[in-house]
């Protein structure tokens, strides 16, 4: 609870400090921001909250704790959907302020990429249809560091050419509406998730919960830290010195760690799921 508390006074003090930087400069370039030009305040508003992960859930916002219960940070994903919509918005400095943004940000994300191709520490998959697109591979690892992004511009890649690329390389045609459905349910909240998973008896991979000993790890992958359980999946998979490649996560970027023999397991299931 304190530490949950503490991060939302940091994101908080982040967004007062964004914001009052914002306003000083759009005053000296002349905005009279106390007067007619006022309503664009309000946009930078909401933009600011969007751009650092609360998005807006409308009407239903008096919602909020349902959601929270049901989905994994729901203002967070909301945020990753409505951003790009400020790109249109009918503030022009904060059109301009969020394709600046965005500019900087992609340049920032593929300069980290390049590097790491270019270095020969990693490899970097450039086809949209799959998992690992814009993720840095190293080894068994992958790590994204586009902070929530990645899987929404999968989906439309994916839902737009109706086909997927699997960790083999193989493209493989998919089920539009089960593609749907299995993106929603990654969202999920560890809790509503475990309850579903126990509900029908196997996880979202498809392994089947048989035992005492499976609940025990479908408790401990729901409920553990996430960068605990990115660390240890990491460490198992490359050893100690491997633990090193899931320090991004203090960053917040999203570490996965799995061999290749269980991703074809995962992509023989998944092929199932399009069509039961």
């Amino acid at each position: 609870r304190h530490s949950e508390r503490a991060y939302v006074a940091y994101l908080n003090k982040l967004r007062s400090d964004v914001f009052n930087s914002t306003v000083e400069k759009w005053k000296r370039s002349g905005m009279d921001l106390d007067g007619k030009d006022y309503w664009h305040v309000q946009k930078l508003s909401s933009y600011i909250n969007a751009a650092t992960g609360r998005g807006t859930l409308g009407k239903l916002e008096e919602s909020g704790a349902l959601f929270n219960a049901l989905a994994f940070s729901p203002r967070l994903q909301t945020s990753r959907m409505q951003l790009p919509f400020y790109l249109l918005s009918s503030s022009t400095a904060v059109k301009k302020l969020a394709a600046r943004d965005l500019v900087t940000f992609i340049a920032a994300n593929t300069s980290i990429l390049s590097l790491a191709v270019l270095g020969g520490l990693a490899t970097v998959e450039l086809n949209p249809q799959s998992t690992d697109f814009g993720k840095v591979r190293v080894g068994n690892t992958r790590i994204d560091f586009w902070a929530g992004f990645q899987p929404y511009v999968r989906l439309v890649a994916q839902l737009v050419t109706g086909a997927r690329k699997t960790s083999t390389g193989r493209q493989q045609p998919i089920n539009w509406w089960n593609t749907l459905m299995r993106f929603l349910e990654t969202k999920r909240s560890p809790a509503f998730g475990m309850i579903q998973d126990f509900l029908r008896g196997r996880t979202f991979l498809g392994e089947e919960i048989e035992d005492f000993e499976d609940v025990i790890i479908e408790i401990i992958e729901n409920m553990a830290p996430m960068f605990l359980q990115d660390v240890w999946d990491v460490v198992k998979e490359e050893g100690l010195t491997g633990g090193f490649l899931a320090l991004p996560g203090v960053l917040g970027a999203g570490i996965q760690t799995y061999d290749s023999a269980n991703a074809i397991v995962g992509e023989q299931r998944f092929a199932m799921s399009q069509y039961l």
